[in-house]
């Protein structure tokens, strides 16, 4: 798969994300072909919404398009996308098990993480930032691994753990 090849339409990337020729970029490409365009999307999404609190100056803007974005994701496992991204996701062939997309609750718990950076930039203990580690990075790497084929429980707890680093 070249960067022409995508399988998420350029209206719904105003970045590439990974970048060509980065670490991740490579990542993408040792991946199996036909799990690329699932893990490319899923990239894009991660992508997307975590720029929201680094792009967006304002709280409360930035917590009102993640609460959209929460909405967009339940809407779009239901069958009802709205957003190119999810639109792109519907459309694409279902995945063959042992991959699988991960549940609504691993989406959001990554949207979650991320409203709580909005409102919180520095982390007074470890706990705290412990939670939020694994509900956004954390998350993101399970994901990922769940689309990847790892969807047992101790393959999803070691993405997790990994996403935490």
């Amino acid at each position: 798969m070249n960067s022409t090849d995508s399988p998420v339409p350029l209206v719904a990337r105003p970045t590439a994300a990974p970048r060509p020729g980065s670490s991740l970029y490579h990542a993408l490409h040792c991946a199996p072909p036909a799990l690329r365009p699932a893990l490319q999307l899923w990239l894009h999404w991660w992508h997307e919404v975590s720029r929201i609190p680094l792009d967006v100056s304002d709280a409360g803007v930035a917590e009102s398009k993640l609460q959209w974005w929460a909405q967009e994701v339940r809407d779009s496992l239901a069958g009802q996308p709205h957003h190119p991204l999810m639109q792109a996701r519907a459309a694409m062939p279902a995945l063959v098990q042992p991959s699988v997309w991960p549940e609504v609750d691993v989406w959001t718990q990554q949207l979650e993480g991320l409203i709580q950076l909005v409102h919180q930039t520095r982390w007074l203990d470890d706990a705290a930032l412990q939670r939020h580690n694994r509900m956004s990075t954390g998350a993101a790497l399970e994901g990922a691994a769940c689309i990847l084929g790892g969807s047992s429980a101790a393959a999803r707890s070691a993405a997790r753990l990994l996403g935490m680093g």
